[in-house]
């Protein structure tokens, strides 16, 4: 069964369901929904599945890709699973689908920038979750003046929409059990390879990706602390995006695409995660707090201008099959170990 449904917004939600796809092009101007149904398919009304409500709302939906209804989006709400009002909050922030205005192109440069105006501000802790829960509100991380990726002054804060162009270091489902990690708060401490943030570290060149990929330990940490961070969060996330991973370890779980080095424009809103601090070449490794998180549009470049990361497939050979996104996967990975990357539990 497929039913087509057009929305003149750009991310109302239409049918929350289980066993389907959503698809939409999230584009302004007009939306275009389509539901396919699969053997057995509950639809409900807006904002349930067939198991009850949701937790985390589908009100927007901004992919410029297939929008899928998960297990996590019933079971855990935008601010995650945490006591700690900071840390909701963050998690709030982290889970914004929501961001509206023009994307401003930005450098890697511009997000070092923002991240000294607020270690020189001193008006927002930062660097540990005890730290991040000693403020009260992140109005300070609201409006910096900085330059974009032309050199023009421009605002920026937190929760603004930006565009980066950057080559892929690597990209892996982060904080799940393969890697030694025992979730997040922010998912709801999910051990699921589908419920959980993939990590994209962003780098300014291709050789850095080179160096990296042949690099020893100590090179290649020395070069991840030169990478930004974009994150696709596990809500609604599209399923092909789900095969966005070049790790090791956690690639061929998912019959991930060979995204490392691929030259990409990243859209998302703009994210300072405040449970940690670059300085010093700290874990997790980089340059800047602030992230593209969540993402919101994935484009390759293909040589002659930018696609979609969908279309990029197609072109592409097919991995080995996912093996590893049902609920409830573990697959546990005993050599994990080198893998690990410092994480609080936030």
């Amino acid at each position: 069964m497929r039913t087509t449904l057009q929305f003149s917004a750009i991310v109302c939600a239409g049918l929350m369901f289980t066993g389907g796809l959503l698809t939409g092009s999230g584009s302004a101007g007009g939306f275009e929904r389509t539901l396919v149904a699969g053997q057995g398919a509950i639809f409900a009304e807006p904002g349930t599945t067939g198991n009850g409500t949701d937790l985390f709302p589908g009100d927007c939906l901004p992919f410029n890709s297939t929008a899928k209804h998960s297990p996590i989006d019933v079971t855990c709400g935008p601010d995650g699973r945490t006591n700690s009002a900071g840390t909701k909050l963050q998690n709030e922030t982290k889970n914004n689908l929501c961001g509206q205005g023009d994307p401003v192109q930005i450098s890697l440069a511009t997000l070092e920038d923002l991240h000294h105006q607020v270690v020189n501000q001193r008006r927002f802790q930062f660097g540990s979750d005890p730290l991040l829960n000693r403020n009260s509100d992140r109005s300070a991380l609201a409006d910096f003046q900085t330059t974009d990726s032309n050199q023009n002054t421009v605002h920026l804060g937190e929760r603004k929409l930006v565009t980066l162009t950057a080559f892929v270091l690597e990209a892996k489902h982060d904080d799940v059990p393969q890697l030694g990690f025992s979730g997040e708060s922010v998912n709801c401490k999910d051990l699921t390879l589908a419920g959980n943030d993939i990590h994209i570290a962003l780098v300014e060149s291709s050789d850095q990706v080179t160096a990296w990929q042949s690099g020893t330990r100590a090179r290649k940490s020395q070069i991840e602390c030169t990478s930004v961070t974009a994150e696709i969060i596990p809500h609604f996330r599209p399923e092909l995006w789900n095969r966005f991973d070049s790790n090791e370890t956690t690639g061929p779980l998912v019959g991930g695409f060979p995204v490392g080095g691929i030259k990409v424009r990243i859209t998302g809103q703009l994210f300072f995660d405040a449970s940690h601090d670059p300085a010093g070449c700290r874990p997790p490794l980089r340059r800047s707090s602030w992230e593209i998180h969540p993402v919101y549009k994935i484009e390759v470049d293909n040589g002659s201008g930018f696609e979609s990361f969908d279309k990029w497939t197609q072109e592409q050979p097919e991995p080995a099959p996912a093996a590893a996104l049902a609920p409830g996967s573990r697959n546990r990975n005993r050599n994990a170990s080198t893998h690990r990357r410092r994480r609080t539990g936030q």
